[in-house]
């Protein structure tokens, strides 16, 4: 679903992300979607061509604000993507929602009722291994991975493997920029 972090529901939508230089003058499509599947938006943002990189606020109109912005840690995944929202691209960045930049950064994904879901980040020794949302109706996603940040100036790989009935299911590598905010 995405790689986010989440402070307090305020009644309203504060969303950020780190946006690197490299994304200068292409298109960003941010997706937002609850974690029982009954609210799923779509946005795209224009990088200008002159951005050098860093955090950038995102505007984020909805009318349903005062609903979503209530909404508890990990009921709500944001993912910002590069390219357009009909395209397939796997490179992401974190998005602070509600000055979450202080708080833990969450991959939320859902791990289609696997018995266990690990996280291998490039560049780390051993795999992250994460919990299951305890949230009711998680038809969307299901699952947390808790993330260090990382400072680099390239995105970094991450491979994600589900254990179901025992046996590794094919494994699904993205790319996220884990920049501080």
């Amino acid at each position: 679903m995405g790689v986010q972090q989440q402070g307090r529901g305020s009644g309203v939508i504060d969303l950020k992300a780190f946006v690197p230089a490299a994304w200068a003058g292409e298109t960003l499509c941010m997706r937002v979607v609850s974690s029982n599947g009954l609210y799923e938006a779509a946005n795209e943002y224009s990088v200008p061509l002159a951005w050098q990189g860093g955090v950038a606020a995102l505007p984020y109109p909805t009318r349903y604000e005062d609903r979503l912005g209530q909404m508890v840690q990990n009921e709500l995944g944001a993912r910002l993507q590069l390219g357009e929202c009909s395209s397939k691209n796997v490179e992401a960045t974190v998005v602070s929602w509600n000055d979450g930049a202080r708080k833990a950064r969450s991959l939320l994904l859902n791990s289609f009722q696997a018995e266990a879901v690990f996280v291998y980040i490039e560049g780390q020794a051993r795999p992250i291994r994460c919990d299951p949302i305890t949230l009711e109706g998680r038809t969307a996603f299901d699952t947390s991975c808790t993330m260090q940040v990382v400072d680099t100036d390239r995105p970094t790989e991450i491979e994600i493997l589900r254990i179901v009935d025992g046996n590794a299911a094919p494994s699904t590598k993205v790319r996220v920029w884990l920049n501080a905010l």
